[in-house]
């Protein structure tokens, strides 16, 4: 069986912003825990796919078939964010579809310089 994966993400630009929340804290603001958990939220490949044929059509053939899409061996499981809403004020987040498409795009310049450079 292959391994599995937590299907929880965060894009980079709410990383940064609450990295730079974390520094900007009073000396002594929070005593435990060190670290903040942030999530924007599961990216289940079904749900990924479907948004990218709508938004991206001319993609569409080269996108994998969801008719049988692999489950999860059981429920998802929570994250507890409330340190960082707290603390850091990280109450919204990018959303995980625009984060996809930001990604796959990125990912379309890429492969553009890479055939050019073919």
């Amino acid at each position: 069986m292959p391994p599995q994966f937590v299907p929880y993400a965060i894009d980079v630009r709410d990383a940064a912003r609450a990295h730079i929340a974390a520094l900007e804290l009073p000396k002594g603001a929070v005593q435990k825990p060190k670290r903040f958990i942030i999530s924007g939220g599961a990216v289940l490949l079904p749900s990924s796919v479907e948004h990218i044929s709508k938004t991206r059509p001319e993609l569409k053939d080269r996108l994998p078939s969801i008719e049988n899409p692999a489950s999860l061996p059981g429920p998802l499981s929570t994250i507890d964010t409330s340190l960082a809403k707290k603390y850091l004020h990280m109450t919204e987040y990018i959303p995980l579809q625009d984060t996809v498409i930001a990604t796959l795009d990125s990912l379309l310049r890429v492969e553009k310089t890479w055939k050019n450079l073919m």
